[in-house]
């Protein structure tokens, strides 16, 4: 299945840790980099790396946490590519989206890099691989929000009924658990919302042992997943689908 390291690096003002160029993330590793728009000090410099669509995008938010949240992925996205490949500029990546909108890298490098973004609540997580296919979803677990409603109309039958019979006091930590799962796979997939939450289901024995039920057309044999609750009151999920054994590693800004 796969392995979880700590290797925290805790909110500090450095530009970037000191890690040797693309050794650091080798084939059977994710890198996971969480960030907090609340203790990011770099905003000026951000700025000046975002593309000329990205800046526009940026300056188009009317919501402060939002447009914030947006800055902070895209100078995680770039810094961090940069770290792993830094024959390229972190001002110079070039992306493309998807027909379903995931974004990918458009950069020439060694090896394919691959990368995940989510946000929620002023935090960032964006993930980043080589060579295999990933998503990741972060989630504020303490919205209030109508679960068992919700979980009805987008869950499988099997998720929702396992959150109904849950306390009231528990049933938005499953409730958190299945959304950022099936955000994570549907990243990862690249589909994204065309696919529908209820068409697969996720069994979780613990937070390093799930397994995704698909559709009898679809093979999830090399499907690993992850629940991490690195950061405190939020929910993260991780998607890989991969033929190895995994390590997922995690950094803060």
């Amino acid at each position: 299945m796969g392995t979880i390291t700590d290797e925290l690096d805790y909110p500090s003002t450095r530009f970037q840790p000191k890690l040797n160029t693309m050794s650091t993330l080798t084939d059977q590793e994710i890198h996971i980099w969480y960030a907090d728009i609340h203790q990011f000090r770099n905003q000026v410099d951000a700025e000046s790396l975002l593309s000329l669509s990205e800046s526009e995008r940026h300056q188009g938010f009317l919501d402060h946490e939002s447009k914030a949240e947006f800055l902070l992925g895209r100078y995680l996205v770039r810094t961090k590519l940069s770290l792993y490949y830094n024959k390229i500029l972190a001002s110079d990546w070039k992306f493309q989206l998807s027909p379903h909108g995931k974004p990918a890298v458009v950069n020439s490098t060694s090896e394919p890099l691959h990368f995940s973004l989510s946000h929620s609540g002023g935090k960032v997580a964006c993930a980043f691989s080589k060579n295999l296919k990933i998503g990741i979803d972060i989630e504020s677990n303490q919205r209030e929000k109508p679960y068992l409603a919700l979980a009805e109309r987008f869950f499988s039958k099997t998720e929702f009924e396992n959150i109904k019979k849950l306390p009231l006091n528990e049933q938005a930590h499953l409730f958190f658990k299945y959304w950022s799962l099936k955000e994570a796979y549907s990243k990862a997939t690249g589909l994204g919302f065309q696919t529908a939450f209820d068409s697969f289901s996720f069994l979780i024995e613990d937070e390093n042992k799930i397994q995704i039920l698909l559709p009898a057309n679809e093979d999830p044999k090399n499907w690993k997943f992850f629940l991490l609750s690195t950061v405190a009151d939020f929910q993260t999920a991780l998607a890989v689908y991969s033929e190895k054994n995994i390590q997922v590693k995690q950094f803060f800004l």
